[in-house]
């Protein structure tokens, strides 16, 4: 079986700024070949760090993935500069968002947290895939505010996005993680979809 990546990209208009004139939807569909490693468990772990120089609003738009969202683009460039996979990205509130390219969930005291949407992250569809098949396990989690001071205390972290599943993340900065539930959480929910 192979993967692909599919992007639907949605404008207004004729690509004008404010167009009167058309302000029907255009769209293009771009199509790429996908990573069979989707289905595998990253046992190597991503090594993170925040990125300072930008905080995330939390507003009506902050849930849709947009192409021209410069953090993010930065955020990837500072990664590469420091010999990083990713890096964190705050909100404006100074709690933690997302990554560049991913929704964070971290694992402390066996419970599993992640952001939730008024804290500014995008919508993921893996995101919302897990939280659904945690949900249908009765497996406790929660949605809501997560400070990076919780990283501290936090024995697990992992990303998920639409094109590699689940990610383990190795450590954030000077402190290191493990990934007995998140190997697990992979196993169960992620791995049949790519497989």
């Amino acid at each position: 079986m192979h993967n692909a990546r599919i992007r639907l990209t949605l404008f207004r208009g004729d690509g004008g700024l404010y167009d009167e004139v058309d302000p029907y939807p255009n769209f293009i569909i771009q199509s790429w070949e996908g990573n069979n490693d989707s289905n595998f468990f990253n046992t190597s772990g991503l090594m993170l760090n925040f990125f300072d120089d930008a905080k995330k609003s939390c507003d009506t738009f902050s849930q849709l993935k947009s192409n021209n969202f410069l953090p993010y683009a930065m955020g990837a460039l500072f990664a590469k500069k420091n010999n990083l996979n990713d890096c964190l990205i705050n909100n404006c509130y100074n709690r933690i968002c997302e990554s560049t390219v991913a929704n964070v969930f971290i694992i402390a005291d066996g419970i599993i947290k992640t952001p939730a949407l008024n804290q500014g992250c995008v919508a993921g569809v893996m995101r919302r895939y897990l939280i659904d098949c945690l949900k249908l396990e009765g497996i406790t989690f929660i949605e809501g505010e997560v400070l990076p001071e919780e990283l501290s205390q936090a024995s697990e972290v992992f990303l998920t996005n639409a094109i590699y599943g689940m990610r383990w993340v190795k450590s954030v900065g000077e402190r290191n993680y493990t990934n007995k539930i998140s190997g697990l959480l992979h196993q169960k929910f992620v791995a049949p979809l790519f497989s």
